[in-house]
């Protein structure tokens, strides 16, 4: 990021912390002193460090992610969250809350924080993975982590770096042990130092309890020092110290603090050398919350308190610093500037190939066997087991009753429930019970038994737990039911332990039970058939049709019993019996099926399937099951299918059809047909399996205050989908929010507070629950719940065993609002819930929570966002914000609440910067003093902002506003600031924008986030404050690509099977030439491909101008290879063979053969270098390629090249299962050094339903095999379907390949039209695109596509396993990855989009290719042409020139941004007499500045072809460069010792020089330059004169700052005395060592050499030797007759800038000269290559270039040329 972007958004930061609700922790009163604890907040086992005068602490976050927080500070007690040790931990169920698992109160526990050497160390255990992991960085703040694991879980340890180099972990519980680790404390020590140090740690504080733990170790003074907590039986949380003299010991301990249960944590010094604990204490609900605690030193014993306590109130340790305190923040989810974390997790290992339904397994689910375990329904069936039971209100873990059990005889009578008949041998049970008791001992043991059988002899204890007096309990564990069990009789009971001669106070006592559970696993089956009436026994019903047919039952034909249904009068193939399943299936779900099929007329045999739709369109619809029929027999269709999680089941049927086909035959394809015994069986359940991308980066980044429960799935929420809120998507089937992904939590805190939100929830699903909880394993919460199409606001409370829902309330609104309050003080620890539909005025709802800081999660109570589905993932709501408050605020009201009012804008025309105003307009503050104000509103995607004006009648104060991520900040502030309604309501104006076409109508509603008075309790209510903003598509004629769409490529004609070649920072794509073909009578027919004879090529530099250059004739007699008939199907190459460029088109002849072109540029012209094909029926290891076709051509790193082809399905049109499933039609061949040949045999690829399009690109060192796949066959899941590109993947690129999936879907799930498919992937500027065709411009053309396809790109993303992820292509396509240079030489016939144009091939010479030019043709009025994006810079246009060619004229007006934008010029086209009689043409233009799109807007008499268009090209306004202010200069020193600092826009002279260079409009800030003298001695530079200066250009940019895309402009200083007609900049290799021409316009007037580049490293200004002179333009090349200067044709290069290369041609003659052939250089040009012809001329060696310098001293005479030449082989010969 650059460093003004990151002052803008730090300065956007600020100005929103300084007015949001923002509470910033938590206890401090003053700068002086604080209060303990000092965060009242969950902040457990905090550790702390001090580096310098910066503390840095960590503590323990168990399951939350991301983990181990590491919180920074200054002075001690403000602590503020930077960063976290991990982000995600482990990948397994537990860490996922997948299928059933969870780690609450697991996970990282109580992590060491240690600084050695440089390097931060973090270390801490996993109890749910039973690893220790040590964590790395050398930035604390800033730096991702490296993780190391040990292999063992070292319980509360403790990292120590002794003074000798050995490092250790002290660690344990009860005994307190060492163990040794490496130098680098990423592996324990083989042979260290290994055992207890502290036998019975806790035992000199008392016995029983807790034994010590959570030891800290800290070496001071020489001493071992060792912090330990104990809890003794009947007493406290109390901190001890031991210390030694030696690591191992002796230890002599002491208690250093017993006061509250303050206790737990290390000591720490301050800079001036204060000491103090950092420990915690147990705060209730609120959770474990931080004391630092004052340590004075006696005898080297710490001290720790004054007089025994802990202070309450003490100074601030360090004073006069500034600490942040921020550990709970509001947050207006727009972007966090804040990092992501890098991810540290283990990769989980995905298996590539995925299992079909059959091989998954079902879901196994937790069968409860005992009934009313929560006593919510009464007693029954409970029974007392030789005790009295009774319902009791008094007490109750969950819910409002629990079981109170009373005069108990004998130890074992109690609560008792019979489950005889329940349970089986050789079972495991769960069991749980929650147990209290109120008089007797302080404590007591309690059982879970259970008998088995009629007599005592059966009981056994199954689990027992130790309760204290007066607090619930929890007895739990797993039970195993012996195979030779008694089962007579079982029931199970909870008692005391036995003792013959109980005590009525110590055994007997009374006691209460709740939540008793007993569960095992039961494998869920539900194998119900979902098909009634599927043997049609019993009439029609409940069957239907679908489509046209008649269905009837008949006794005609039957496979079982006496009926069947009989099919007849179908008009399409899926026409047939229909069952509507609606309702009825449910997603991740295996179901079985199966049906009987007969015909009895028709074929020979038929392919039937058995397909079902899910939702209302065909879109939705899936063959699952196919069989091959045989005519007179009954066939069966059977499979397995699983319904995919996200299905829309808004509508749900099954059907039996045909395949389909467009045309189809009364007799083969709607044959009347029988169908019995169908079945459709839900099997049940499969587990959840991880998500592919699921732990990747989805770059939304969140304020580091938020922790998820457990992992995240990052595909699942997002910070970008919609800017300025957090969307949470369902990606799982949940049934509480204890097993929800992507919970979003942070803490709350005491001693109140208050946390609220709003949450727009239009796009949830029926089964979905979504709001704010507090969150605990005892939870509550508020939120929306959503029944069918009906919404609820819902008050409900439980526990991971138990639900309530308490109140619930109808919802008609889209948007609303909920409120939790938490009450901490003096540990009253309730929780209430309130909903709001205007975010003003709130409602309670429900009950209070009482809330209880339990075990089983270990954690203070959290506020928790949350969304979860109980029916079908894919619902999703937004919060809009979340803010918090420090105090509970119940339901009243703000005393004075105003309202605010946006106006609506209606028919706003969507095109880039059409502006308009949104007035905003509120009631006036009443009279009163006041600070400031400070207003949040959302702006829309797609609108920007470009002024406020603040209505300064009404407003007292000063207005700023800022505008950043969609979020429009405003702020007014003053000594006496005031607003009223002087004059209007009006407060402000919102000036906005249109950033984009919008390229369909839509309203879009620009909202108030909040307006704040700052001094007073007044709120307006911007519930309401809304405008309506409606954006109209700007109808135009343009057609599929319509302005705003960059697919499909090009839109003036057609482009099937893309495939690309980058090359010289431009991207080249040659398709199959689809033209439209005609009948007879001169309709459009289907394309039969039969004619195709040529390919068409086109290119850009930015992905969305393309260039059309025409056709290129490859089959037939006029084509380059006239021996075959057809050409379909392009791959191109590129290779450098003997040191010159040489490019490979391959082709196929049909499905026949496969043929290769070659040329010297990308454009051609091409040969047929073998005459014949180079892929046939001969060739080794085609046998069984159906199809010889559709060539891919692929060269590795190395240098060599393979070749991929081959497609088709064996069997013809009804192939067998197997058949299509696994076609073995694939190939891949390695191609020789020249690639014009094969090396050895075609390997085959056994790639899954292949069909066609076989391409191969590499990722990451892996080979990816992708191919279009075939419409054969049924797919198994995991399997591609119909028409998809799939892909493989491999170590080598001649396989074996392994099946990955699929990653672009067949393009009717896009486009809603279908087809085949035909792709390439490929790179360009660092970033994956795949080029595909679909016929998105046939359909905007024609009713039936016929076979039409057009090019489309769209990106690549991997997953950071490898795999692809699935391509959502769309007609928005890709971003533009440059801008266009507006003042060089374009083609006309380059366009982003036109309408009504086409191109031909023109006679003026062409710019890249001389030989080869187009121009845009059949230009009538109203037709146009558009540029997107080109940038006019600072200084403007000042003209406008265009090649016209024309017999009418007409008019070419000049429009900016849009059809209807500012005209900037009109230039008036005059006939030329001809439409190949070109004039360049030339008017003057409004200065325009920036990036704009062009509209060339054609105008003149209607129904006449106005005239033809070559190129166009502006020229930049200079006349204001010399006047202060226009164009800012800068200097810079020309071999400086240090970089200077540069600034955008500023054009800087080089001091020392004659040069300058001007910066990009984009070069971030923090940019530095040094510019240095190149020493070119040391460089090749043979052939070439210095001739100005050579300069070695070093840009430094800031840390993260964007490298700019625009082009610098470099003005190099040249000499006086040379040919300024020969004079050019050149780019020095490193790589290469050499100079390589670049070219460059000359300024006489500043005698420079201007040029705009991209990359840096050296520039020179040189002039080739004299003979080089002669023919660097090209049109001197006519000289070549004489043969001594054909060679100088190399750098005719600079003609690609105008028509100065078009004689270049004339040099061919040279070869009459003695020295002719040396006229071959002319290939290092561009036009130079079309120069000569012969590819017989031979390649001077650069080596003897040189002696042509002895020419320029006047070696003029063809004879003394014929001596040099001696001179020359002859050094050849030498050489």
């Amino acid at each position: 990021m650059s460093k003004k972007k990151f002052v803008v958004l730090m300065a956007f930061a600020l100005i929103l912390s300084l007015f949001l609700p923002n509470i910033t922790l938590l206890a401090q009163q003053s700068n002086e002193t604080f209060e303990n604890p000092f965060i009242f907040s969950d902040v457990p086992d905090p550790d702390v460090i001090r580096v310098g005068d910066v503390y840095y602490m960590a503590s323990t976050t168990m399951h939350m992610n991301p983990g181990v927080p590491i919180m920074k500070s200054y002075d001690l007690v403000n602590w503020e969250i930077v960063n976290y040790v991990y982000d995600i931990l482990e990948t397994d169920d537990e860490q996922s809350l997948r299928n059933g698992q969870s780690e609450y109160s697991a996970g990282s526990w109580a992590p060491s924080l240690r600084y050695h050497g440089g390097t931060y160390y973090a270390v801490f255990s996993s109890n749910t993975t039973g690893n220790t992991y040590v964590y790395t960085t050398d930035d604390i703040e800033n730096g991702s982590w490296t993780r190391q694991t040990l292999d063992a879980r070292f319980h509360d340890m403790s990292l120590l770096f002794d003074d000798d180099g050995r490092v250790y972990l002290v660690h344990g519980s009860g005994n307190i042990s060492v163990t040794e680790l490496t130098s680098d404390a990423t592996a324990v020590k083989d042979g260290g130092l290994n055992e207890v140090i502290i036998p019975n740690s806790g035992e000199i504080a008392g016995s029983g309890g807790l034994p010590g733990e959570g030891a800290t170790i800290q070496k001071i003074n020489g001493k071992y020092y060792i912090s330990i907590i104990t809890w003794p039986e009947g007493g406290m949380r109390t901190q001890l110290i031991y210390r030694s003299d030696s690591i191992n010991g002796d230890y002599e301990g002491r208690i250093v603090l017993q006061d509250s249960g303050i206790a737990q944590g290390g000591m720490i010094d301050t800079a001036d050398g204060d000491w103090y604990a950092m420990i915690f204490q147990d705060n209730g609900a609120v959770g474990r919350t931080p004391f630092l605690v004052p340590v004075t030193w006696e005898d080297d014993w710490p001290i720790f308190g004054e007089d025994g306590q802990a202070p309450r109130e003490l100074p601030v340790p360090v004073q006069g610093v500034k600490s942040t305190n921020r550990i709970v923040a509001s947050d207006e989810f727009y972007q966090n500037l804040n990092r992501v974390f890098a991810t540290n997790h283990s990769k989980e290992t995905e298996e590539v190939l995925t299992k079909s339904e059959s091989e998954m397994s079902v879901t196994t689910e937790r069968i409860q066997l005992l009934e009313n375990g929560n006593f919510e329904n009464g007693i029954e069936p409970w029974e007392g087991f030789g005790a009295n039971i009774e319902l009791s209100s008094e007490e109750a873990y969950s819910g409002s009753s629990s079981l109170y059990v009373t005069n108990r005889q004998v130890t074992g009578d109690g609560p008792k429930q019979d489950i005889t008949g329940k349970v089986e041998p050789g079972t495991v049970y769960e069991f749980s019970a929650k147990v209290k008791y109120t008089e007797g001992p302080d404590e007591k043991n309690f059982h879970f038994a259970i008998q088995n059988g009629a007599t005592w002899e059966g009981i056994e204890v199954m689990g027992f737990t130790t309760a204290q007096k007066g607090e619930w309990v929890t007895i739990e564990g797993s039970y195993t039911l012996s195979e030779d069990i008694d089962l007579s009789e079982t029931f199970i009971f909870i008692e005391t332990p036995w003792t013959a001669e109980p005590d009525d106070d110590l055994d007997l006592m009374n006691f209460y039970v709740d939540d008793l559970s007993m569960t095992t696993t039961e494998t869920v089956s539900e194998e119900a058939n979902l098909i009634h009436n599927g043997s049609f026994e019993d009439g029609l019903e409940p069957w239907d049709v679908y489509g046209n047919a008649t269905i009837e039952v008949t006794n005609e034909e039957a496979y079982s019993g006496s009926h069947s249904l009989h099919v007849t009068n179908r008009e399409l193939t899926g026409d047939g019996p229909k069952y509507v399943l609606t309702g009825a299936v449910q997603v991740n779900h295996i179901y079985e099926f199966s049906a009987k099929v007969k015909y009895t007329e028709g074929p020979e045999q038929k392919n039937f399937q058995f397909a079902i739709q899910n939702g209302p369109t065909w879109q939705g619809i899936e063959v699952i099951g196919s069989a091959t029929v045989q005519k007179g027999e009954w066939a069966t269709i059977s499979g397995t299918y699983r319904l995919p999680v996200g299905t829309d089941l808004s509508e749900t049927f099954i059907f039996i059809e045909t395949p389909w086909t467009d045309n189809p035959d009364p007799i083969t394809d709607l044959m009347d047909f029988y169908v019995d015994d169908i079945s459709f069986i839900n099997k049940g359940g499969v587990p959840d399996t991880v998500n592919p991308g699921e732990h990747d980066y989805n770059g939304s980044n969140l304020d580091l205050v938020w922790q998820w429960n457990h992992n995240p799935d990052n595909t699942n929420w997002s910070l970008t989908d919609r800017h300025g809120f957090l969307r949470i998507t369902n990606g799982n089937i949940d049934t509480s929010i204890h097993d929800t992904r992507n919970t979003l939590t942070q803490r709350t805190f005491g001693p109140e507070s208050s946390g609220n939100i709003a949450i727009e929830v239009d796009n949830m699903r029926d089964g979905d629950v979504a709001g704010l909880a507090a969150f605990q394993e005892k939870y509550g919460y508020v939120g929306v719940k959503m029944e069918g199409n009906s919404k609820s606001i819902v008050m409900a409370k439980g526990t991971s065993e138990s639900f309530e829902e308490v109140e619930s309330i109808p919802l008609d609104e889209e948007r609303v609002y909920f409120k939790v309050d938490f009450d901490f003080k003096d540990r009253i620890d309730r929780a209430y819930f309130y909903y709001s539909l205007n975010g003003v005025e709130w409602t309670s709802i429900g009950d209070a929570l009482e809330m209880e800081y339990t075990l089983p999660h270990f954690m203070g109570y959290r506020f928790a966002l949350f969304n979860y589905a109980t029916k079908n993932p894919g619902g999703y709501v937004d919060f809009d914000y979340f803010r918090i408050e420090d105090t509970i605020t119940g339901s009243e009201g703000i005393e004075t609440v105003l309202n605010v009012q946006l106006d609506d804008v209606s028919e706003v025309v969507g095109v880039p910067n059409n502006e308009f105003e949104v007035p905003i307009k509120m009631d006036a503050l009443p009279y009163g003093e006041y600070k400031g104000l400070s207003a949040s509103f959302h702006i829309p995607k797609g609108l920007s902002v470009s002024k406020v004006e603040f209505h300064t009648e009404n407003i007292h104060g000063e207005g700023t506003f800022s505008f950043i991520n969609n979020q429009l900040l405003l702020t007014v502030s003053g000594d006496d600031f005031h607003f009223s309604n002087e004059d209007s309501e009006l407060f402000a104006t919102i000036t906005l924008k249109v950033d984009d076409f919008v390229t369909s109508n839509r309203n879009e509603k620009l909202r108030a986030n909040y307006i704040q008075v700052e001094g007073a309790n007044i709120a307006y209510n911007v519930h309401d404050a809304v405008a309506n903003i409606e954006l109209l598509q700007l109808e135009t004629d343009a057609l599929a690509k319509i302005p705003g769409y960059n697919n499909p490529l090009i839109s003036h004609k057609f482009g099937a099977d893309p495939n690309v070649l980058v090359h010289d920072e431009r991207v080249y794509i040659y398709m199959t030439n689809d033209e439209f073909e005609y009948d007879e009578n001169g309709q459009i027919i289907a394309n039969t491909y039969a004619n195709i004879n040529t390919l068409t090529v086109i290119s850009s530099e930015d992905l969305v101008n393309w260039t059309d250059h025409g056709s290129i004739p490859v089959a037939g007699p006029n084509g380059a290879a006239s021996w075959a008939t057809q050409s379909w199907a392009p791959t191109i190459a590129h290779k450098e063979i003997n040191g010159e460029d040489k490019f490979f088109l391959y082709f196929c002849n049909n499905a026949s053969n496969i043929g290769v072109l070659t040329a010297d540029s990308p454009l051609g012209p091409w040969t047929d270098p073998i005459g014949g094909p180079l892929i046939h029926g001969n060739t080794p290891g085609i046998e069984g390629v159906v199809w010889n076709f559709d060539p891919g051509v692929f060269i590795d790193d190395d240098g060599t090249g393979y070749l991929y082809f081959g497609g088709g399905v064996p069997g013809g049109a009804n192939p067998t299962p197997e058949q299509a499933a696994n076609p073995q039609t694939a190939r891949v061949i390695q191609l020789s050094d020249n690639m014009i040949e094969t090396v050895g045999e075609a390997v085959m690829i056994d790639a899954p339903f292949m069909f066609e399009a076989s391409e191969m690109h590499k990722y990451n060192g892996q080979y990816y095999f992708s191919y279009s796949t075939n419409f054969s066959g049924v797919r198994e899941e995991g399997m591609p379907l119909h028409g998809e590109i799939a892909y493989m993947i491999s170590d080598n690129p001649m396989g074996p390949f392994t099946y990955a999936g699929t990653l672009l879907r067949n393009p009717s799930r896009f486009f809603d039209v279908g087809g085949n498919n035909h792709h390439h992937i490929f790179e360009f500027n660092d970033q994956w695109y795949i080029a595909y065709h679909a016929q998105t411009l046939s359909k905007q053309l024609m009713d039936n596509t016929m076979g039409y396809r057009s090019p489309h790109i769209n990106k690549i993303e991997y997953y950071e396993n490898g795999k692809i992820k699935d391509v959502q292509a769309d007609m928005n396509g890709v971003s533009q990855t440059r801008t266009l240079n507006p003042y060089t030489r374009t083609e006309a016939e380059t366009f982003a989009w036109n309408a009504g144009i086409s191109t031909e091939v023109s006679e003026a010479p062409g710019s890249m290719l001389e030989s080869l030019n187009l121009n845009v043709t059949n230009i009538e009025d109203g037709d146009w042409i558009a540029i997107s994006n080109a940038d006019f810079g600072e200084n403007g246009a000042s003209t406008f020139k265009a090649n016209i060619a024309s017999t009418v004229g007409g008019t070419i007006e000049i429009r900016i941004d849009s059809p209807v934008g500012e005209v900037i010029g009109l230039l008036e086209v005059e006939p030329t007499g001809g439409e190949q009689e070109w004039v360049l043409m030339e008017t003057d233009v409004t200065g325009v500045s920036g990036v704009h799109n062009i509209f060339f807007m054609f105008k003149g008499e209607e129904d006449n072809h106005l005239f033809n268009f070559d190129y166009w090209k502006f020229s930049e306004d200079d006349s204001d460069e010399d006047e202060p202010g226009k164009d800012p200069t800068g200097e810079l020193v020309l071999d400086a010792e240090e970089a200077e600092e540069v600034y955008a826009g500023i054009t800087y002279s080089i001091i020392g020089s004659n040069s300058k260079i001007k910066m990009p409009s984009d070069l971030p800030d923090g940019t530095k330059l040094k510019v240095a003298t190149k020493d070119i001695t040391d460089t090749n530079y043979e052939g070439l004169i210095p001739a100005g200066d050579q300069l070695t250009f070093m840009f430094e940019y800031a840390d993260g700052a964007t490298i700019p895309t625009n082009e610098f402009t470099l003005l190099l200083g040249y000499e006086d005395d040379v040919n300024r007609n020969d004079l050019g900049i050149y780019y020095y290799s490193d790589e290469d060592d050499e100079w390589e021409y670049r070219g460059g316009e000359i300024n006489e007037e500043s005698q420079t050499v201007i040029l705009g580049v991209t990359s840096f490293s050296a520039y020179g200004v040189f002039v080739e030797e004299e003979n080089g002179q002669d023919g660097q333009d090209g049109q001197d090349g006519q000289d070549g007759q004489d043969g001594q200067d054909g060679q100088d044709g190399q750098d005719g290069q600079d003609g690609q800038g105008g028509q100065d290369g078009q004689d270049g041609q004339d040099g061919q003659d040279g070869q009459d000269g003695q020295d002719g052939e040396d006229g071959q250089d002319g290939q290092d040009g561009e036009d130079g290559q079309d120069g000569h012809d012969d590819q017989n001329d031979k390649v001077l060696p650069r080596t003897a270039t040189s002696l042509y310098m002895y020419l320029m001293y006047g070696i003029v005479l063809l004879a003394i040329g014929s001596v040099a030449l001696l001179v020359i082989r002859k050094r050849r010969m030498n050489m």
